[in-house]
């Protein structure tokens, strides 16, 4: 017994019948488009065009158990049960993203990301294999554009700052060195496809800051978290961890960056410390 959810398709054959129509529970959901074309069914039926589909939101039932029937020519050809759950939660959710990565698919060792789709009103597939995990990766980073206060810290990153590492399994893919870095502190952010959370780092020649961030939910300005001191020669973390929450003031940030001599320092020690910090 199969589960469906979110908008989709009825389909299959019949070799003769035009007039496909379907009930779910005894009560009509419509009729069918039909002759479409079916290249597997020439030896059966002696003809290809002999496919059928309907389009329904499966979100309408109530979640449980469900029975379908077929019809030909108003005659009942079959009778099949099914579960069906919301996929949202609604009958028909609007306003709503979400993208997300998944481990082990297609392949043991890849990954696949599966983003949220209004007229489907499920997630489809819209990255999968050994560059997944990094793409989704770039995109979170990405989606750091602006000026960030944390804890009295500010980061201004723009997207166009963003240079993408030559290793797709590098702990931190893509990485934005903020405005603020000059030839005493560096300061960068980046999105951990590994750790799920946002890092933003400040540090200098000997010590530095690490602020782990994760998304409030429907704020979309808004991340909270907590900060952690580090060494720089080792990226060990002292101190004990504070709670902060990251704001963005405003999207409004110039890209400065591509010719400053001390971008390669700050990709160079950002990347080693997304990798040596993670827990």
């Amino acid at each position: 017994m199969g589960t469906e959810s979110g908008i989709g398709v009825i389909s299959g054959f019949h070799c003769s019948s035009r007039d496909i129509s379907f009930r779910i529970n005894g009560n009509s959901i419509g009729k069918a488009g039909a002759g479409t074309d079916r290249g597997d069914t020439q030896q059966l039926c002696g003809r290809t065009d002999t496919g059928f589909s309907l389009l329904f939101n499966f979100n309408l039932l109530a979640p449980g158990t469900h029975s379908l029937s077929m019809y030909a020519d108003g005659q009942l050809i079959e009778t099949r049960s099914f579960k069906s759950t919301r996929s949202s939660g609604e009958v028909y959710a609007q306003g709503k993203s979400k993208k997300i990565l998944v481990s082990d698919f297609p392949q043991t060792g890849e990954k696949a990301i599966l983003e949220w789709v209004t007229s489907k009103q499920s997630f489809v597939i819209t990255d999968a294999g050994p560059y997944a995990a990094a793409n989704h990766a770039c995109d979170s980073t990405s989606s750091l554009h602006g000026i960030w206060d944390i804890d009295g810290t500010r980061f201004s990153l723009h997207r166009d700052n963003m240079l993408r590492m030559d290793d797709p399994k590098s702990p931190a893919p893509c990485t934005i060195p903020a405005t603020e870095s000059n030839s005493f502190d560096s300061y960068a952010a980046s999105y951990s496809a590994e750790l799920q959370e946002y890092m933003f780092l400040k540090f200098g020649s000997v010590t530095g800051v690490a602020y782990f961030m994760e998304p409030v939910a429907d704020k979309p300005n808004e991340l909270k978290g907590y900060k952690t001191n580090f060494w720089i020669r080792d990226f060990s973390m002292y101190g004990g961890t504070t709670p902060v929450t990251a704001r963005r003031t405003s999207t409004n940030v110039r890209a400065t960056l591509h010719d400053s001599p001390n971008t390669s320092n700050t990709l160079l020690r950002a990347t080693e410390a997304l990798g040596s910090l993670g827990r």
